[in-house]
């Protein structure tokens, strides 16, 4: 069918991060990620215009740019764009299904 599987990005990066901070993670918006501090292959710390932030391990959640931006850690990361793909589907994404995956989303 073809209306089965459509969501809302938006809607579900939005029931990951509500995810992510009840299981402790620590988002941080609004900064650019500017490189990565690794020794021995382990990652020690994330460097941004912010300042650097300690850590153990990041989650690279950068949509079309999460190559680019593994490039900086020294990671081959296989990412399809997928800008062009939405832009097909939201022509057919409907209301009704955007109304339903907000509120199981906002049930996480």
């Amino acid at each position: 069918v073809p209306s089965d599987g459509l969501v809302s990005p938006s809607d579900v990066t939005m029931a990951l991060a509500k995810g992510a901070r009840k299981n402790g993670a620590r988002i941080i918006e609004e900064t650019t990620v500017e490189g990565f501090v690794v020794k021995s292959g382990r990652l020690e710390a994330v460097v941004t215009n912010r300042g650097t932030i300690r850590c153990e391990a990041a989650a690279i959640c950068a949509g079309i740019w999460s190559r680019r931006l593994g490039r900086l850690a020294g990671a081959a990361l296989a990412h399809a764009g997928a800008v062009y793909r939405w832009r097909k589907m939201r022509r057919r994404f409907r209301a009704p299904a955007a109304q339903a995956a907000r509120a199981r989303a906002s049930q996480l």
